[in-house]
């Protein structure tokens, strides 16, 4: 209750942000946000992110569009040092028609995806890597999908081809759908590569490696 009356009197400050930090609950909070808004206040959160959203804004700095891509639902367990039900983008990239191609990890069981999807559900016991594709008006998905097996995509990019390419962790106890596999126990990095939007990876492998690592895509 206390949080809540906080933000009431921030609001009635009339700043020009208020940081969340904490969270009692998205049906005490998610009004409150809503009125902050709505009276042209900027609403961040601190330790607690609430929603994925997507934003572009014109070369002056005014918002054209924002979308939120994520469920609403906790996944079974969190993202390792988040709470549970989560959608985390880690990188996006942008077509020549406007498109916005995003990849990360979601813990979500309703994350959105459309009827195209290389996978629909939530695969893993963790978390899943998705990729997702805004349409050039941010206001819906031209794709989205869990990827199979996958923990987290950490990196994307896209050629002038029309090519999408994405790289990050798979869990290797879960069934990755491996074309063209570097490593003949399993691995604990995938790439994939899809060619133009929809369905099923054209090409996907892993590779195993011990300690550290970072991943990364220039295409």
């Amino acid at each position: 209750q206390k949080m809540i009356d906080a933000f009431k009197q921030a609001i009635a400050a009339k700043p020009d942000c208020i940081e969340i930090m904490g969270h009692p609950g998205e049906d005490a909070m998610a009004p409150l946000v809503d009125q902050a808004e709505a009276a042209g206040i900027v609403v961040t959160s601190g330790n607690n992110p609430r929603m994925n959203i997507i934003a572009k804004l014109n070369p002056s700095g005014s918002l054209v569009y924002s979308m939120a891509v994520n469920g609403s639902g906790a996944g079974p367990t969190p993202i390792s040092g988040y709470p549970s039900g989560l959608t985390l983008t880690s990188q996006i990239a942008v077509d020549t028609l406007g498109r916005v191609f995003i990849t990360g990890e979601t813990s979500q069981s309703d994350f959105p995806t459309t009827s195209d999807a290389f996978e629909r559900q939530l695969t893993t016991s963790v978390n899943d890597a998705f990729l997702a594709v805004v349409n050039s008006s941010g206001n819906g998905l031209v794709y989205s999908t869990h990827l199979r097996g996958a923990d987290n995509g950490v990196a994307l990019a896209l050629d002038k081809n029309g090519n999408v390419y994405l790289a990050g962790n798979v869990n290797a106890t879960q069934t990755f759908p491996v074309t063209s596999p570097i490593s003949s126990s399993g691995g604990n990095i995938f790439v994939a590569k899809y060619s133009g939007i929809g369905g099923t990876p054209d090409l996907a492998l892993t590779k195993s490696h011990a300690g550290s690592f970072t991943v990364g895509v220039n295409a």
